[in-house]
């Protein structure tokens, strides 16, 4: 299959590339046949390697659209599969524990390899850092369906899908920029480019969520909403336990993991909330910028950050894009 990089030609796109460390020297494109926007030139240097990567059946694949509840579900896998040692979980940074496939796709090389470095890993990719895990890994990966390496499918590797309402995903995004790309626009500029499907990156939004949706009878792929874990968390972990076939545990043992992945724990939790590849984000980019990549987690946080007229343009998208599919999301608790 012959891939190709199509260029976006809008004023919108170019002023979010010129205002974000990657996407300046790798624009944002449009990468067909799949039809997902990806910084020029990242993700071709690595397809060949993503469509030959080795998959074993007791793999775990965390697949979610960037801002959806990733690191969340990666630390509750992380726990359910390693016997609930939380004290092992601290000890090791997220990164390193559910490595990030993908990572060098959307990140300049010298960068991944400064950050895997910085952690004690000298790799110069997401998926080289894959294949140094051990069995059995747990893998994050921000691709869509179609993207995904084959011998997933061959194998029968388990995979959980999280997806969350794209209105506060675009308004965490605008976090997310800030923190590693010294994103110096606002939360409009992303909506508007989500809105028109031509960014960020790993959009159009739907066409990602989608490719997953369309795959619900799937018997290995577990799809669950975020909101859905903001109401039960202690139900989704048992629906996320039997799927993964983890060892069963008590409801004390649950309520334990609930604590430690609660939004006030992994934002002061150093090994989850990427304070080591942040740290090292800013300081190759010189950015003034403070946080945690995990942000506030609220659902309906939009409401006070999206203009009257980008929630109307939200609305109309979603109606459009959400027909006849059968998904529907939750925007307020």
């Amino acid at each position: 299959m012959e891939l190709k990089e199509m260029p976006i030609d809008d004023g919108k796109l170019q002023k979010f590339n010129s205002q974000c460390y990657t996407f300046k020297e790798h624009p944002l494109i449009m990468l067909e046949p799949y039809h997902q926007i990806f910084p020029s030139a990242l993700y071709l240097n690595q397809h060949k390697s993503f469509q030959e990567s080795e998959v074993y059946e007791d793999d775990v694949w965390i697949c979610t659209f960037p801002k959806s509840g990733t690191h969340w579900m990666q630390e509750i896998v992380y726990c359910l599969r390693n016997g609930m040692d939380f004290e092992k979980a601290k000890s090791s940074s997220l990164t390193l524990r559910v490595p990030f496939f993908d990572f060098s796709s959307v990140t300049m090389a010298d960068q991944t390899e400064q950050i895997y470095k910085a952690l004690g890993k000298p790799c110069k990719a997401g998926s080289e850092l894959v294949d140094h895990t051990p069995r059995p890994r747990t893998i994050k990966t921000h691709l869509s369906y179609d993207m995904l390496p084959p011998k997933i499918h061959e194998t029968g590797a388990k995979m959980i899908c999280v997806v969350r309402n794209p209105r506060d995903v675009c308004v965490s995004l605008l976090n997310h920029f800030y923190l590693t790309e010294n994103f110096t626009g606002d939360v409009e500029l992303i909506a508007d480019i989500m809105l028109k499907d031509i960014g960020p990156f790993y959009a159009p939004f739907f066409t990602h969520i989608l490719s997953y949706w369309k795959q619900c009878e799937n018997p290995n792929l577990l799809i669950v909403h975020y909101e859905e874990m903001q109401k039960d968390i202690a139900g989704i972990i048992k629906r996320v336990a039997k799927f993964i076939n983890a060892k069963e545990y008590s409801d004390d043992q649950i309520e334990k993991l609930i604590e430690h992945t609660s939004l006030d724990n992994m934002k002061v939790n150093t090994s989850v909330n990427g304070t080591g590849t942040v740290d090292t984000v800013i300081k190759l980019m010189q950015n003034e910028q403070k946080g945690s990549l995990i942000n506030k987690g609220k659902t309906g946080g939009w409401k006070n950050k999206l203009k009257e007229e980008t929630i109307e343009r939200f609305q109309k998208w979603e109606e459009k894009w959400l027909k006849d599919t059968g998904l529907s999301f939750a925007y307020e608790l």
